[in-house]
C-alpha cells in the first residue's frame, strides 16, 4: 500500500479490479508494459492480445528466428568464448 507502484485513486484508497483479490495490505499494480490501467470494479486487461504472446516470445529467446534477442546474444558471445579457449 505504501510503494510508489500501487495503484490508488485520489484518496489514496487502492483501487480494486473485479477479476483479482490483493493480499491483505497491498494494492493492484500501476499500469506497465504487461497491463493496462486499473479500472475500479473492472477486469484488469492486457496491453497485448494473448494470442501475441508466442509470437513475442520468439522473437526474444527463439534462437532459429533471425533477430532474435537470443541469436543476437549468441551471435556474438560464442566467437568470443571459442577464442579464449582456443588461446588459452
Amino acid at each position: 500500500e505504501s510503494s510508489s507502484l500501487a495503484a490508488k485513486d485520489w484518496t489514496e484508497s487502492c483501487i480494486v479490479a473485479a477479476d483479482h483479490a490483493c493480499p491483505p495490505g497491498t494494492c493492484e499494480r500501476v499500469s506497465n508494459c504487461y497491463w493496462n490501467s486499473v479500472v475500479s470494479g473492472q477486469n484488469r486487461t492486457t496491453r497485448f492480445p494473448p494470442g501475441d504472446y508466442a509470437e513475442a516470445a520468439d522473437s526474444l529467446i527463439g534462437l532459429e528466428q533471425e533477430g532474435s534477442y537470443a541469436r543476437g546474444v549468441v551471435t556474438f558471445l560464442l566467437p568470443g568464448v571459442v577464442i579464449s579457449i582456443v588461446a588459452a
